[in-house]
């Protein structure tokens, strides 16, 4: 692929064959654009919904998208736009790769954004995480007036005190469960 190095473009096309059938939100990751990670593809592929869709879009509906900056929104353009890419994700296609349609069903943490510290005793963070994704809400790692509810396992650190200063809820681990619609026993 023109504009890839080797490794690249093996790096992307087995991360991608390895799910064979992936969301927007990680194949979005898996492309390894710029200013685009993980907190950034879960909100474009919240308001986009599609592949096809995205790849319509123009800066400025990107720009509309609460929480894409104008760095992010110029990167996706530019990689999106690339002709090298666009064979690309033909090729993909033609492979077999298939990119499903974000589910835009609102789930309980839609709107909700969750930051946790310490060590969960149900689950790992990484599935804490999923979790949140899956009912709509989103993650992030470092704490902000965003942030709406604090999850705090076990040994908690300094974000439990600069929460208790923003006045931040904090949930225990029990409390995230029955927010997020899930029973214990269903962990």
């Amino acid at each position: 692929l023109d504009g890839w190095g080797d490794k690249s473009a093996e790096n992307c096309v087995a991360a991608i064959a390895k799910a064979g059938n992936t969301t927007l939100s990680r194949f979005l990751c898996a492309l390894g654009i710029r200013y685009v990670g993980e907190a950034t593809a879960g909100l474009l592929s919240r308001h986009f919904t599609s592949l096809d869709a995205l790849l319509k879009a123009t800066k400025e509906q990107l720009l509309e998208v609460e929480g894409i900056g104008e760095q992010a929104a110029s990167s996706l353009v530019d990689y999106l736009s690339d002709p090298s890419t666009r064979e690309m994700l033909a090729r993909l296609r033609q492979l077999g790769v298939v990119v499903a349609d974000q589910d835009t069903a609102a789930g309980p943490l839609d709107g909700k954004v969750f930051l946790f510290t310490g060590t969960l005793q149900n689950m790992s963070r990484n599935e804490a995480k999923q979790l949140v994704k899956e009912q709509g809400g989103q993650v992030v790692s470092g704490i902000s007036r965003r942030v709406t509810h604090l999850v705090a396992g076990e040994r908690g650190g300094s974000k439990l005190k600069k929460a208790a200063e923003m006045a931040i809820p904090v949930l225990k681990e029990d409390e995230f469960f029955q927010l997020a619609g899930r029973e214990r026993n269903e962990i």
